[in-house]
């Protein structure tokens, strides 16, 4: 059970604590929605009337689609992910670095110093690595009681900024797609 990220940047959101819209806490950028053609769940190109990479045609396409297709008529559906395309370019690495800094003086020191030992670590990138093992250690060492959750919330959206921190600082972008 769970919701995942990945992209530029892989892992899992905190049940019951993080939500799927998370990186829109720590930036002001709009998420987007990715749409896929009944039939097919290829990703729409807007500038096409069907998907054009598995049918010959508007007809064949619309033959295959009819039972799909509800009430409102659209040839396509909500993929349930909400993408995020970050660059510095756009100016959210300095963003971002204001927000990190902020929550570091919200979140207890202890757990703050082991997120930064791995936060120019490459593997920071793909959260199923291990990577924050000893930080989420030290955070359960730390918090343990439900009333928690704020704090709670506040570590796990430090852990993504990292990873998004690394990914912009790298390559200057991070694209990254979350299941709702």
């Amino acid at each position: 059970m769970g919701r995942f990220y990945s992209g530029d940047i892989n892992g899992k959101f905190w049940f019951g604590i993080q939500g799927s819209g998370d990186i829109g806490e720590l930036l002001n950028v709009e998420a987007t929605h990715e749409y896929a053609w009944h039939g097919c769940n290829c990703y729409v190109d807007t500038d096409d009337e069907y998907c054009k990479s598995c049918y010959e045609n508007k007809e064949d396409f619309m033959e295959d689609v009819k039972d799909e297709i509800g009430e409102d008529g659209l040839l396509y559906y909500e993929d349930g992910n909400i993408n995020y395309s970050l660059s510095c370019i756009e100016g959210h690495l300095e963003e971002l670095e204001r927000a990190l800094y902020k929550l570091e003086n919200e979140i207890n020191k202890e757990v703050v110093e082991e997120y930064k030992k791995v936060e120019n670590n490459e593997s920071i990138c793909d959260a199923f690595t291990g990577v924050f093992n000893d930080a989420e250690k030290k955070m359960n060492e730390i918090y343990s009681d439900e009333k928690d959750n704020e704090k709670l919330a506040l570590i796990a959206r430090y852990g993504l900024g990292l990873q998004i921190k690394y990914s912009l600082k790298n390559t200057g972008t991070c694209n990254v797609s979350c299941e709702l």
